[in-house]
């Protein structure tokens, strides 16, 4: 009888079927290409998705920008310190704050000490 309930407890974590395997994979990549919802494009990808014979997703390159077109709010806009509309005047109006952590304010100062001042100085 414990060995029976053993077993039970072991084979709840793994996945069953080949296409939840899939779909865990499929979970992961847009997981890792830091979406919001990575299980609802999982289940819309998983007819264009192809696998090989050991279950290796070929396709996840073209699956992740397919996804960031189609479904773009389920994605964070990528923003870099080094990108100039950061900084410039369309992400911030004349006279306005900019809402940015600590970690960006200390970027800022660093990249660019006179916009720091600019906004922050008091």
């Amino acid at each position: 009888m414990e060995e029976n309930n053993r077993q039970d407890v072991l084979s709840e974590g793994r996945p069953d079927s080949d296409e939840e395997k899939q779909r865990l994979m499929l979970q992961l990549l847009f997981a890792r290409g830091k979406s919001s919802d990575d299980e609802y494009l999982a289940y819309r990808f998983l007819s264009q998705a192809v696998f090989d014979e050991h279950g290796v997703l070929q396709n996840g390159d073209a699956l992740l920008t397919d996804a960031k077109e189609k479904y773009p709010r389920f994605f964070k806009p990528e923003v870099s310190f080094a990108t100039p509309a950061f900084f410039g005047k369309e992400t911030v109006s004349p006279g306005e704050k900019p809402k940015l952590s600590y970690k960006e304010r200390v970027a800022l100062y660093r990249r660019d000490p006179q916009t720091y001042r600019k906004y922050f100085q008091r």
